[in-house]
């Protein structure tokens, strides 16, 4: 049985999304907000908790505010200070200059998510979405193949289907 056929990619888009983790999201938000129409590219199903994204150091509790997100930044756990291992083995502590928020990685892309399918309904057309069966070109050469981003200034083509 042969995988089903990639889908036809949208005809015209003004920017493309690599990744819908926590900057593709906000990135997409972002651009929808500004009116561009945006095209986002994902081959993962579903948020994957993993630690990375679950520190957001105060500029990144800022942008969240400032995307509309205040409610994480009551819900989740704030942090007034870090601290750094060095290679040495001593500690180095560092206190930022307003608080840091711990949250979930599956908690903020939910709501990143949940954000992005509001804006996009205000707009119908204008966000698209593009999973495993995205590959990129760089230059007439293939960069990526089924649905893995590589770089930059490529163009989004279908993927061919994995041979049987």
């Amino acid at each position: 049985m042969h995988p089903p056929p990639p889908p036809a990619l949208p005809a015209d888009f003004d920017l493309a999304v690599i990744g819908a983790g926590p900057a593709g999201l906000a990135a997409a938000l972002t651009a929808l907000r500004g009116g561009a129409s945006v095209l986002l590219c994902e081959p993962q199903q579903g948020a994957r908790d993993k630690p990375c994204g679950e520190g957001l150091m105060p500029e990144g509790a800022a942008a969240l505010r400032a995307l509309g997100l205040a409610s994480l930044c009551t819900s989740g756990q704030r942090f007034e200070a870090v601290r750094y291992r060095l290679p040495s083995g001593a500690e180095l502590p560092v206190r930022l200059p307003s608080p840091g928020l711990s949250v979930t990685r599956p908690e903020l892309i939910a709501a990143l998510e949940a954000a992005l399918a509001a804006e996009a309904a205000l707009r119908p057309g204008a966000l698209g979405r593009l999973g495993a069966h995205a590959a990129v070109e760089r230059l007439g050469e293939p960069a990526v193949s089924s649905g893995r981003a590589a770089g930059l200034a490529g163009a989004l083509r279908p993927a061919a289907p994995s041979p049987a």
